[in-house]
C-alpha cells in the first residue's frame, strides 16, 4: 500500500499532487520500469482506492518465476520479505536464498 504509514495511519497520496489517477498510475509504472524492469510490470496490479476521504494505492504482486533485482543508482539490490519487513541480502546470502528455493 502506498499512502499508508507503517503504523497503519491513512496518509493518502494527495501530497504527491498528481493531476489525476492516470498520472499516478503512469508515475508508478515508470518507477517500476526504471528500477525493477519492464518485464516485471506485468506482475503488478495497481488500484487507487478511497479510504477515509483519502486516496491510497493498493498494489498486488504475482510471484516471479525468476529472481527480480531492484536497481538504485546503478547498483542492483536483492530484497526478501521476512514477516512485515523487507531485508536486503548480501551477494552470498542471495546465492544461499536462491539455492534453497529450487
Amino acid at each position: 500500500m502506498i499512502g499508508v504509514s507503517d503504523t497503519g495511519d491513512i496518509l493518502g497520496i494527495d501530497p504527491d499532487d498528481f493531476e489525476n489517477d492516470d498520472k499516478s498510475y503512469l508515475h508508478f509504472k515508470n518507477l517500476v520500469n526504471q528500477h525493477i524492469g519492464l518485464e516485471v510490470s506485468r506482475l503488478l496490479m495497481f488500484e487507487i482506492v478511497n479510504i477515509q476521504d483519502k486516496k491510497i494505492v493498493l498494489i498486488e504482486v504475482e510471484p516471479a518465476k525468476k529472481p527480480v533485482f531492484l536497481t538504485i543508482k546503478n547498483e542492483e539490490c536483492f530484497y526478501i520479505r521476512s514477516g512485515p519487513a523487507s531485508m536486503k541480502l548480501s551477494t552470498s546470502k542471495v546465492l544461499q536464498y536462491l539455492e534453497h528455493r529450487k
